[in-house]
């Protein structure tokens, strides 16, 4: 990606998701910083009641979900002595959670104003932010082959070039690592940010139309989702050649079946989960398996 291109969607970045970039963020405490980040974005952009959005984000603010998201990361993949970058940080909990576990974390961000509420709350808990990098997706900058575990949560609906995105963290990705994505499926029948009702394939154009008919103001749907959909992932997933973990592990939980049977069984997994609201894949790059990584698909096979 050239120069120009990057500078041109840093700048676009310079408050999170295109929300209004909050006045004087120095003069109030990160917390009031956070919730007022939080407030433009749910109740400003996406249409949420003014009671819902403060109440997400007082919850968000306690650290809860981010604690369980890591428990959950502990659970699965090998975390502990690996090297596990975030692509996407936000507001920054997740690798907050996982630094002050001692994990070797790092992570990136496009925002301006959220890379500086996550140094914010970094310097507070008197742990170092150079884990935090500002950039894109699109352009790591990170080595060839440097990190064990690539973690991205509801993000990969946001960039300008998911399958590039996906391009970079195949070139990071050391053989056997592994790749933890979460993300809404827009070939779904429900919308996870404005919360309303949706239709598969809908594009730009319709889609913005149904939701001034909510009532919604589809701004931040125009600007920042790119409509991505449970098929784009796994035919880029299909072309890096990764490999599907969780299918792994179905597949060896049906050893002994009939021949035709895991065929059916395939057939079928796919067509449910094409049509889920949310996406929660586990891919590992081929070509190598690190102690490590043999460990974490040792977990996975055995995880109900």
């Amino acid at each position: 990606m050239s120069t120009p291109k990057i500078a041109e969607e840093l700048a676009r970045s310079e408050s999170g998701f295109g929300t209004r970039s909050i006045r004087d963020p120095r003069s109030r405490s990160v917390e009031e910083w956070i919730a007022d980040s939080l407030f433009e974005q749910l109740h400003g952009q996406y249409g949420w009641k003014e009671s819902v959005a403060r109440d997400y984000a007082a919850e968000f603010l306690t650290g809860q979900a981010a604690a369980s998201v890591v428990d959950k990361l502990a659970r699965l993949f090998p975390v502990a002595g690996s090297t596990v970058l975030e692509v996407g940080s936000g507001l920054g909990s997740i690798l907050l959670e996982m630094r002050r576990r001692g994990f070797r974390a790092l992570g990136i961000e496009p925002s301006e104003e959220w890379c500086g509420i996550i140094r914010r709350r970094f310097e507070k808990e008197g742990l170092p932010s150079s884990c935090l990098v500002q950039g894109i997706g699109e352009d790591l900058p990170f080595a060839d082959e440097s990190v064990d575990l690539v973690v991205s949560l509801q993000v990969l609906e946001h960039v300008e070039e998911p399958e590039r995105v996906l391009c970079e963290i195949d070139r990071v990705l050391r053989p056997g690592g592994i790749f933890y994505l979460s993300a809404p499926n827009y070939f779904s029948f429900s919308e996870d940010h404005y919360r309303v009702l949706w239709f598969p394939g809908l594009t730009h154009r319709t889609g913005s139309w149904y939701l001034r008919l909510r009532g919604r103001d589809p701004d931040f749907y125009l600007n920042h989702v790119n409509n991505l959909t449970w098929f784009q992932v796994q035919r880029a997933a299909k072309g890096l050649g990764w490999i599907n973990l969780k299918w792994q592990r179905r597949v060896e939980k049906a050893r002994g079946w009939p021949k035709l049977a895991p065929g059916l069984s395939k057939w079928l997994y796919l067509a449910s989960k094409s049509l889920k609201t949310d996406m929660n894949l586990h891919f590992q790059k081929p070509g190598g398996t690190t102690r490590a990584m043999a460990s974490s698909m040792d977990r996975s096979a055995r995880s109900p």
